[in-house]
This record gives structure tokens, C-alpha cells and sequence, in this order.
């Protein structure tokens, strides 16, 4: 799998979606207010498709460190997880995003990536809002990662049916969740072996 053949098929359904949009803004007149509400349903699960694709690529991104040398930049690879501390920066660029913003989407695809696998499958199958995944790590917050898979395991099969609202309680009252099992809090992720590499600009 490479940058382009990933590009070539985000167009393609950014095309599909618009042309989809578009036939629906033109000819939804005649829609029952029943049907109307429905296919906002089914297309909201296309948007959280959509959301867990914008945080994987970001947690992806997230884990690379770049720092600089008399050589030029070289780049520490970290595991998955990693949260760089210009990656929310980076982000926002990319997506055209305030730092918040690009910030929480990329810590929720690391988080989902390093702790909590069902529930990134769930996003990713557009079962879930990202709004729901958020709860879920939210409310892990602290946790080590073990517990973190323990409480997304008991969760999983239960969150696509959830009521948004009561997901942060759900999560907390998970067996694998609590008492919690606490790890000292960092935005830069886990210290686990990393490999560093030239940047693209290096000229060593």
C-alpha cells in the first residue's frame, strides 16, 4: 500500500459522496420526513467511517519525531501511539483545522490504535460517532494500556447500540477499568522502542 493508491481512493469516494450529495440536495423533495431522517442516519455512518480515517492517517503521522542535527533532520519512528509534540500542528495544516481541533482527532487515533482496537474497528465500520470513541478513551484516561484493552473488550460489542450520554459511566464502571490501574500521564505516548532514520531533507 502506498501514499498515491490511498489518494487515488480517497478521491474516488470524495467524488462518489459529492455526486450523492448533490442528487439528494436536487431531488430529496419528494422524501418522507421518515425516509429523510433515515438516509441522514445510514450517512452519518459513512461520516464516522470517514472521522476514523482522518485519525488513523493522523496517528500514523503522530509517531514520527523529528529533530534537528549538523546533518539535517533525522526522524525517530516511535510504536504506534507515539503523540509527537507538533503533531496537532502538523495536522492542522494538513486538514485545514484549528490545532484543537486537529489535536483531539490525531490523540484519538493514536489512543485507538495503542489501547483500543475494538473500538478504533467499530469507528472504522462507521458503527460509532467519533464522539462516542472520544468517551470511551476520555474516560480511560490515566489507564495503562493493559486495562485500557480489558475495558475496550468488555465495551465493544455493547457501544453501537449506546446511547452517547452514558458511555463515559458505561466505561467507567467496566470491570477492566476500574479501580484503575494508572500510568503518569503524557502527550508524547509510550517510551517504547523507536528507530530514528534521515528526514527528507537530510543531507549527511
Amino acid at each position: 500500500m502506498d501514499r498515491g493508491t490511498i489518494s487515488r481512493r480517497i478521491s474516488v469516494l470524495r467524488e462518489e459522496c459529492a455526486a450523492l450529495g448533490r442528487e439528494l440536495a436536487d431531488g430529496g423533495v419528494g422524501l418522507s420526513a421518515e425516509e429523510a431522517f433515515g438516509l441522514a442516519g445510514e450517512a452519518q455512518g459513512l461520516a464516522n467511517a470517514a472521522d476514523a480515517l482522518v485519525a488513523v492517517a493522523g496517528a500514523w503521522g503522530a509517531r514520527v519525531e523529528t529533530t534537528l542535527r549538523e546533518s539535517g533532520p533525522w526522524e525517530r519512528v516511535h510504536p504506534l501511539g507515539f503523540v509527537d509534540a507538533m503533531a496537532g500542528t502538523e495536522m492542522s495544516l494538513a486538514c485545514g483545522l484549528t490545532e484543537g481541533v486537529a489535536g483531539r482527532k490525531v490523540a484519538l487515533g493514536a489512543a485507538l490504535g495503542e489501547r483500543f482496537p475494538l473500538t478504533r474497528d467499530l469507528l472504522l465500520a462507521g458503527d460509532v460517532a467519533a464522539v462516542t470513541a472520544h468517551k470511551v478513551v476520555d474516560a480511560c484516561a490515566g489507564l495503562d494500556v493493559d486495562a485500557c484493552v480489558r475495558v475496550d473488550a468488555e465495551l465493544a460489542g455493547r457501544l453501537p447500540s449506546m446511547d452517547p450520554a452514558r458511555v463515559t459511566g458505561e466505561a467507567g464502571a467496566s470491570p477492566g477499568g476500574w479501580p484503575p490501574t494508572r500510568s503518569p500521564p503524557t502527550s508524547r505516548g509510550p517510551a517504547a522502542a523507536a528507530a530514528w532514520r534521515p528526514g527528507p531533507e537530510w543531507t549527511g
